[in-house]
């Protein structure tokens, strides 16, 4: 296969995003609910592996990498996080663990991050999956950096949050996939972008959370 040849995804398989994107916004959105109820380092542990924002990223990037289109990978990747703030919240409130009025603005702050979050964390996957070698080698690192944002706003707070499994997840995952994904003089390319796109990730996160 040529440097540019863009890879088909046969039928079979990108059905599999609907599928895969409605699925893991009901079961993070739940999971991230339970999690939150868990004590100790067993409920810090879940909350990394359900409720953060690296999970939810790392699904709605793999919504996209399923997807059969640009618009599709857009789609698809928006519903899932918009979902899992939906479910969510639902939960929250099915479970009494907060009032209806009380879940109002984080479902439409969040919803809205989602929506549009999940579009172009979409478009990142299907990018990483479909694109040309170069387009391919930048979305590696655009998608390293959307990861690694939420650790890089953990030490952006004031006081820094040095939560160390999720800074080594944060950190290590991106980095890792970076250096599988991408060879040669693209790696560079693709490493800077990781850098901008975290920086500014974790900067966003930081205001969302003041804004939340």
């Amino acid at each position: 296969m040529s440097a540019t040849t863009v890879p088909r995804r046969s039928p079979g398989v990108a059905n599999r995003c609907p599928l895969f994107a409605l699925a893991a916004a009901l079961s993070l959105g739940t999971a991230a609910v339970l999690a939150n109820q868990v004590p100790g380092t067993p409920g810090s542990v879940l909350q990394l592996l359900f409720g953060s924002g690296l999970a939810w990223l790392l699904a709605a990037l793999i919504s996209g990498a399923l997807a059969a289109s640009r618009g599709q990978a857009a789609i698809w990747g928006a519903v899932m996080l918009t979902g899992a703030v939906g479910v969510y919240y639902l939960v929250l409130v099915l479970f009494d663990l907060l009032a209806v009025e009380d879940v109002v603005v984080g479902l439409l702050l969040w919803g809205v991050l989602g929506l549009v979050g999940g579009s172009i964390a979409g478009l990142l996957g299907y990018g990483v999956v479909h694109a040309s070698a170069l387009v391919r080698a930048l979305a590696v690192g655009a998608a390293g950096g959307a990861v690694a944002s939420e650790a890089v706003a953990s030490l952006l707070r004031q006081p820094p949050q040095l939560d160390v499994p999720m800074l080594m997840i944060g950190f290590g995952v991106p980095v890792v996939a970076i250096l599988l994904c991408v060879r040669g003089r693209r790696l560079l390319g693709a490493l800077t972008v990781a850098v901008v796109v975290g920086c500014c990730g974790g900067l966003a996160w930081v205001l969302v959370d003041t804004l939340a």
